[in-house]
């Protein structure tokens, strides 16, 4: 005898509420970081010029501590509201506190952080970006300005972004440092004709999926 089993999809089926877990936290998936010019996700080695496509970014004082066995870990945060400036750390609980730095010098244990959050176009699979070094934060709010700017014309639209890295001179040398760069759109939809004044007449409106 054949038993058959029939599935009826809700509207609602639970999965949304699980994905809104997601948007409670500063970290989704895994980590994706850049090293030394190679960008890691997790401990593997991403290809350079790896495209994934950006969906949300957060930003957060972070407070590290030392746990028992004298590692650092995070202990404390404070998101920026959605909105609002990014508060001083001058205003933050015990601003001054330190912790030793990658040099051994001491450094604030408050680090001024941005997340980025990323999808893999083929898998649906999500990591997020997080850095609080300052090139690592000027990437950041520049991916942010080119989205807003084309935001004008297409509301909605998320950049494909490919991973690269560049060389950089600072006071301990030649460092790398991160390069988000955008080389498509996805989504959105077309704004009221008005709205396209505004947008620089260099800006790229080619939508298509190189990928």
């Amino acid at each position: 005898m054949t038993t058959e089993m029939t599935i009826t999809r809700d509207a609602d089926d639970g999965w949304s509420d699980f994905a809104n877990d997601y948007s409670e936290t500063l970290t989704r998936g895994d980590l994706l970081k850049c090293s030394k010019g190679h960008w890691l996700l997790g401990q593997e080695r991403l290809p350079e010029g790896t495209k994934l496509v950006a969906t949300g970014a957060a930003a957060a004082w972070i407070k590290w501590g030392l746990d028992e066995n004298g590692k650092q870990k995070p202990v404390d945060e404070k998101i920026r509201k959605k909105g609002q400036p990014m508060p001083d750390r001058v205003d933050l609980d015990d601003p001054e506190a330190q912790i030793p730095g990658l040099d051994g010098k001491p450094r604030y244990a408050w680090q001024n952080t941005r997340y980025i959050y990323f999808v893999d176009p083929e898998t649906a699979a999500t990591c997020t970006f997080s850095t609080a070094t300052w090139e690592g934060r000027r990437a950041a709010i520049a991916l942010g300005d080119q989205i807003t700017t084309m935001r004008t014309a297409r509301p909605g639209v998320s950049p494909i972004v490919e991973l690269h890295s560049a060389p950089y001179q600072n006071k301990f040398g030649m460092q790398m440092k991160p390069v988000l760069k955008v080389v498509g759109w996805v989504g959105g939809r077309t704004a009221d004709p008005k709205q396209l004044k505004a947008l620089p007449k260099n800006a790229d409106m080619d939508d298509a999926c190189p990928f």
